[in-house]
């Protein structure tokens, strides 16, 4: 069977040609990841994945190493915009997320005015806290859940942060929000809301 072999440059042995070609690559490769890991302090970085020197690319391709050239311009560009200082939407959502404070109150009726105190708070309650514009203030949840001798409800809000709480409560920002309309209809509540810090939170898609 016939074989066609690369014709070499000049004044070099094929093998020691392509070994040079080889080396000088990998040697790019482990220079630019290795700049890349320490920081953007250091010189060079992931850019110089994405842009090899013409010299060494055109050396590695006359070598026949074109699988090579495109490993590392490949991986230059996936690099790049994770290089440690640059920011993308993904994360900064995801750590707005991990920073929010989730505060639970908790309160009960009796099951014939359990209909009252829900309207109650749909429509003077949580109007009354969303025409504050707290800042921070994200959303609120309404729960119902009904037993055999009462009926339990619970509210959810979600903030940015407890500087966010504090805008709302004040100091004593674990204080409870029931206001006069709504402690009317209430056979008991919480005295006291719980905060929780958010450490993890994971939308399903779809």
């Amino acid at each position: 069977m016939k074989t066609t072999e690369i014709a070499p440059g000049p004044h070099r042995p094929p093998h020691r040609r392509n070994n040079q070609c080889l080396r000088a690559g990998i040697s790019t490769f482990n220079r630019s990841t290795t700049s890349w890991t320490k920081g953007p302090e250091t010189s060079g970085g992931a850019g110089a994945l994405a842009e090899l020197s013409q010299d060494v690319e055109r050396e590695l391709r006359a070598a026949g190493f074109v699988g090579i050239v495109f490993l590392l311009s490949h991986v230059g560009q996936q690099l790049s915009p994770s290089m440690p200082g640059t920011e993308t939407v993904g994360e900064d959502k995801k750590e707005s997320e991990l920073t929010m404070i989730c505060r639970i109150w908790r309160g009960w009726t009796i099951p014939q005015n359990a209909d009252a105190y829900e309207s109650v708070v749909r429509t003077e309650v949580i109007p009354g806290i969303e025409a504050l514009r707290i800042e921070g203030f994200r959303h609120i949840d309404l729960l119902r859940r009904a037993s055999d001798q009462e009926v339990e409800f619970a509210t959810i809000m979600w903030f940015d942060d407890l500087a966010a709480v504090r805008r709302f409560m004040g100091d004593d920002y674990e204080v409870s929000h029931v206001p006069l309309i709504a402690r009317a209809v209430l056979a008991r509540f919480d005295e006291r809301s719980a905060h929780y810090d958010v450490v993890d939170r994971r939308s399903q898609g779809g």
